[in-house]
């Protein structure tokens, strides 16, 4: 019986060798089955594993097959057609109205192309947007020096870059800004008695948040003399702006900050009197005055674009367009008529005061040189200091600088 069992088992192995290698694999085992039945026991176990093997040889095929195929794929480009100065990605054609069909006359489609730019270089729209695009400035602030973080005017940056003026799209900027706090405005910018204020103050309750007007690095945080806990944020647009009298500052020299963040709480330190934050707009250390930029009624943006000019070591802004600085001097010497304009925005962007309603056709201006004093020229144009410092809304103090000029009568 043993001897049996063993001579079965070689009949076995025999007859898988001869059955997976014959086509007439089924049949050999049916002849096998039938004719020693405990081999069915054997191939029970050894047949599904052979099935699986080949489920996984197919599956490996197919994975092969599909990635050769991805392999050979084609991966569609942009087609530039030279005789036609077409342009297909993806099925769609980029191609004037008066461009398409078919072109065989390179010279007549170049003639098009040309017709069609200077029409777009000579709209208005093209003009104000390339206007703006090159005047304005786009600087990176950050890592400031020493002497920056500690004094609010600082002069050692230049926004303008060679450029004659800055200009600011302030109606297209209104996303970008935020009303760096929530009062009415209770003292504006201009002479008090013979000072000069400098900003704007806008009421305030006790610890009320103050928020960054733009997008910016903070350039100085600390208290600063009659301005109390003061805040200075260069933005990327070139401006500085200024918040001072915080009960407590939130924020550190270096720190970016986005249009929106509290950056401080309203206090009264410093010289004041009330709660309030005392505001200011800087460019290269020079204030100019705020309600050019916001509408301190709305508390938003003022709906015209801001200039900003440089004049020599002064900076000048205002809401209405000059070509160049020269052509903003020529306005200062013109008729009453243009007085009442062009030169009021002037006066009060520099000094926070309207222009004189008188005839300034007769006004005298004087080119600061070297040693220069306020005194000197009172004396020497026959006036006074006062009369000298109204006519230009400045400080008795002012330190003048070469090259500026000032009406002197």
């Amino acid at each position: 019986m043993g001897g049996d069992y063993i001579h079965n088992r070689l009949d076995f192995k025999e007859i898988c060798r001869f059955s997976f290698s014959n086509i007439h694999f089924f049949k050999s085992v049916k002849t096998v089955i039938f004719a020693k039945p405990y081999v069915a026991v054997y191939l029970f176990h050894i047949v599904p594993f052979m099935k699986f093997i080949n489920f996984l040889y197919i599956i490996f095929l197919s994975f092969c097959f599909i990635v050769v195929s991805c392999a050979k794929r084609p991966v569609k480009s942009p087609v530039v057609s030279e005789t036609t100065t077409e342009v297909s990605r993806q099925g769609v054609k980029i191609v004037p109205d008066e461009l398409q069909g078919d072109h065989t006359d390179n010279t007549s489609v170049q003639k098009s192309w040309n017709e069609l730019a200077e029409q777009v270089e000579n709209s208005e729209t093209y003009k104000q947007l390339k206007r703006q695009t090159e005047a304005t400035p786009v600087i990176n602030p950050g890592n400031f020096s020493e002497t920056e973080t500690q004094h609010v005017k600082i002069s050692n940056y230049d926004p303008f870059q060679g450029k004659e003026y800055l200009v600011y799209d302030l109606p297209a900027m209104e996303s970008e800004f935020h009303y760096p706090c929530n009062g009415k405005l209770i003292s504006n910018y201009g002479l008090r008695g013979r000072r000069m204020h400098t900003g704007v103050d806008i009421k305030a309750n006790y610890g009320d948040n103050i928020y960054a007007a733009f997008d910016g690095v903070v350039r100085m945080a600390k208290y600063y003399s009659g301005y109390g806990n003061v805040i200075v944020i260069r933005h990327y647009n070139g401006l500085e702006t200024v918040y001072s009298h915080n009960s407590k500052n939130k924020v550190k020299v270096n720190q970016v900050v986005r249009a929106g963040d509290v950056i401080a709480l309203a206090g009264r330190t410093g010289r004041a009197t009330t709660e309030h934050l005392h505001f200011e707009v800087r460019v290269q250390g020079q204030t100019f005055n705020p309600n050019l930029l916001i509408d301190v009624t709305n508390h938003k943006l003022q709906q015209k674009p801001l200039y900003v000019y440089k004049r020599g070591a002064s900076i000048l802004a205002s809401n209405q367009e000059k070509e160049t600085s020269e052509k903003l001097l020529a306005t200062t010497n013109t008729s009453s008529e243009s007085s009442k304009s062009q030169p009021s925005t002037v006066k009060s962007s520099v000094a926070g005061q309207d222009s004189p309603t008188a005839d300034n056709s007769n006004a005298t201006y004087h080119k600061i040189v070297k040693g220069d004093t306020l005194y000197g020229l009172a004396l020497k144009y026959k006036t006074t200091v006062a009369a000298i410092c109204k006519l230009n809304g400045i400080s008795s103090k002012k330190i003048l600088q070469l090259g500026e000029r000032i009406r002197v009568k």
